[in-house]
């Protein structure tokens, strides 16, 4: 994810996701509450919960994401 970007608010009605760090500093906004994630943290979204993920570092952020069930027309964006 490129340096100053970020995701559009929104929730998954049916996937959990995991997000695990690789490289650099994701900001995950989850309902509302802010938490910074550092390489080889973890983070999981259940469904319902309004998220976005944002790299406000000025170098790229680097993840794996895991989404169970798939994401596919899954996606509400707020």
């Amino acid at each position: 994810m490129p340096p100053d970007t970020s995701e559009q608010l929104h929730y998954h009605e049916n996937a959990t996701q995991v997000f695990f760090i690789l490289k650099g500093r994701a900001t995950f906004t989850i309902d509302g509450v802010e938490s910074v994630l550092k390489p080889e943290q973890g983070i999981e979204i259940k469904p319902g919960q309004k998220h976005f993920i944002s790299n406000k570092e000025q170098s790229d952020l680097e993840f794996i994401l895991y989404s169970s069930p798939s994401t596919k027309n899954d996606r509400i964006n707020l």
